[in-house]
């Protein structure tokens, strides 16, 4: 009996420091307005030279995501990092790496949270740069072009170590774009005003690379 005991408490701490897998949003939930306002969201993407099969995360909970272009998840609010990228046959650990407060960020309840775009460049023989990049400015783009309900019914945040004022000017211009085209103004879709708008738009400031190779197990 006492051995039951013992085995059934060791496979509940298992499970219990065990991550759980999470599924990005389908559209369904992202459609629904009311749905949508009550939840705490994350927002990254990945551009990345090699195949990444997983993305660990640690914090208030740990969460293992499939590897996307571009990711919305729902979380518990609080701090997280990403700890591991998992290239299927091998992974490097963000929690050893030599600046692991750039993998950290805060996750805002009832916001929508973007964190950064998640870069790696293949060196060769299991080497790679990577980093995390705040292109916030993407990140709008690209929730006004492929998720425009989402920015609509949400509160875009920032969640990234460094502060942030990219996303509410690139919001800013956006709201200016929508004015003139229902005032009879420029169309949006004018390619040098979006040229001369761009330019305004200072380029993030990236953090220093770094360069590792990834372990296998």
């Amino acid at each position: 009996m006492n051995k039951f005991v013992v085995v059934a408490f060791l496979i509940f701490i298992i499970s219990a420091c065990s991550p759980s897998r999470v599924s990005v949003m389908s559209t369904q939930q992202i459609d629904n307005p009311e749905k949508i306002r009550q939840k705490t969201l994350l927002l990254f993407a990945i551009d990345s030279q090699a195949y990444i099969k997983e993305i660990h995360l640690s914090g208030k909970k740990n969460l293992v995501v499939e590897a996307k272009p571009y990711q919305v998840i729902s979380l518990p609010p609080g701090e997280y990092q990403i700890s591991k990228l998992d290239f299927g046959r091998g992974y490097i650990s963000l929690e050893d790496s030599r600046f692991p407060e750039t993998w950290k960020f805060d996750v805002k309840r009832g916001a929508l949270n973007y964190i950064g775009h998640i870069y790696v460049q293949h060196l060769g023989n299991n080497y790679y740069n990577y980093d995390l990049l705040n292109q916030s400015t993407a990140a709008v783009k690209y929730l006004e072009n492929e998720q425009p309900l989402l920015l609509k019914n949400t509160v875009l945040n920032y969640g990234g170590k460094d502060r942030d004022d990219f996303i509410s000017y690139a919001l800013s211009l956006i709201a200016a774009e929508k004015n003139k085209k229902l005032e009879g103004g420029e169309a949006v879709n004018n390619p040098e005003r979006e040229k001369v708008e761009r330019s305004q738009i200072p380029a993030p400031e990236k953090h220093q690379q770094k360069e590792a190779g990834a372990s296998h197990e």
